[in-house]
């Protein structure tokens, strides 16, 4: 299962650790760049990628087309909402 993850704070790690954890391949959308070295470090086969989970280029470059879920769990609902 591909999932896309936007948002890499406490519950995005979270989800991702969990998915991970069950076979996963496992996209972070983050766009603190202080947070994107921390995201690096989780075990398992994780991409990060550094950026906004509202821009259509950013969504496109982490695979949305093929992805068979995208959470959208930052801090911001309105980001939220736009990604999702």
């Amino acid at each position: 299962m591909d999932v896309i993850i936007v948002g890499g704070g406490k519950v995005g790690i979270y989800l991702a650790g969990l998915l991970l954890d069950g076979g996963a391949r496992v996209t972070v959308i983050e766009v603190n760049p202080a947070v994107v070295p921390r995201l690096a470090g989780l075990p398992g086969q994780v991409e990060v990628m550094e950026g906004s989970g509202t821009d259509p280029e950013v969504l496109e470059k982490a695979g949305v087309r093929r992805a068979d879920v995208v959470a959208a769990v930052s801090g911001s609902d309105e980001a939220n909402l736009v990604s999702a």
